[in-house]
């Protein structure tokens, strides 16, 4: 720190430093992954774990940059030090049991309650509803902020229409709100900072490699179809407004456990999450 951008002295430089919520969206979900409390720690928590860990070794969760120097002349430079420390998952489809809808699942590590590493909170979100839609049946108290990444699983793109919309949305969602934030110096506590609206990562998987390139097709049909509306109200070339930041391959982390299919074609066979793609829409 003492040698960053700045090249002031560690008495020379102040890190601000600002907590961070890694917030996860879930899409399409229902009773496979949310009929009970346990069903969804089971499904989630051993990413929970993982991630806590990862968190405690210090292989994830700090990123820093340095900020312009002040404009008054020999005042100290400034770096700013963004630590994750929480995580939300949320949990939508128009299918969601109604027994989770308006709940708070929490998910935090007993140990951690009081850690200054790791995740200190993590909790689990259920909304009734299309990830297009207005959610009205969030938790009381708890606001979904836009997602750092959106996941859908095994969601057969290619074969439901109703995905269409959401697409759309994501791709049109560029107008970004400047994140809350709170700087602290030295060792004070930070504040929890939310994403703003903007960007969406969006990782989708398939039960084969074939199905996940007919995700994919669809894909970038609502993409081009999103991008040449746009052009036709503005009446000029907007640019880019998607980018694919790998396309449809096997997922080295799917389930070794082959899913019997009776309508799969001769030799293909299927497994939970076996293909994966990625995009970032709403440039």
């Amino acid at each position: 720190l003492a040698m960053g951008a700045g090249g002031g002295s560690p008495q020379q430089q102040k890190v601000k430093k600002c907590s961070k919520t890694l917030t996860i969206h879930i899409l399409g979900a229902d009773g496979v992954e949310c009929s009970s409390d346990e069903l969804v720690r089971k499904s989630v928590g051993s990413f929970v774990r993982w991630m806590d860990a990862a968190l405690q070794s210090g292989s994830l969760g700090q990123t820093q940059e340095s900020l312009e120097r002040t404009a008054t002349p020999g005042a100290p430079s400034h770096s700013q030090s963004t630590v994750i420390d929480s995580l939300l998952i949320e949990f939508s489809g128009p299918n969601m049991p109604n027994a989770l809808i308006g709940k708070v699942l929490d998910l935090s590590i007993p140990s951690n309650s009081h850690s200054s590493v790791g995740l200190v909170s993590a909790k689990a979100i259920f909304q009734r509803r299309e990830y297009h839609e207005l959610g009205d049946n969030a938790a009381d108290g708890i606001d979904a902020p836009s997602a750092d990444i959106a996941v859908a699983f095994n969601a057969g793109i290619w074969g439901y229409d109703s995905w269409k919309p959401t697409i759309a949305y994501m791709c049109r969602s560029t107008k970004s709100s400047p994140p809350k934030r709170i700087d602290v110096e030295d060792n004070e506590d930070a504040i929890e900072n939310n994403s703003g609206i903007g960007r969406t990562l969006f990782v989708i998987t398939a039960y084969t490699v074939e199905e996940c390139e007919d995700d994919e097709e669809v894909v970038a049909e609502v993409i081009e179809k999103v991008g040449a509306e746009r052009s036709l109200s503005t009446k000029k070339d907007t640019g880019a407004i998607a980018r694919q930041l790998w396309a449809p391959e096997a997922n080295p982390f799917s389930s070794r456990l082959e899913r019997k299919t009776a309508s799969a074609p001769p030799g293909r066979k299927y497994f939970e999450n076996g293909a994966w793609q990625a995009w970032l829409l709403g440039l």
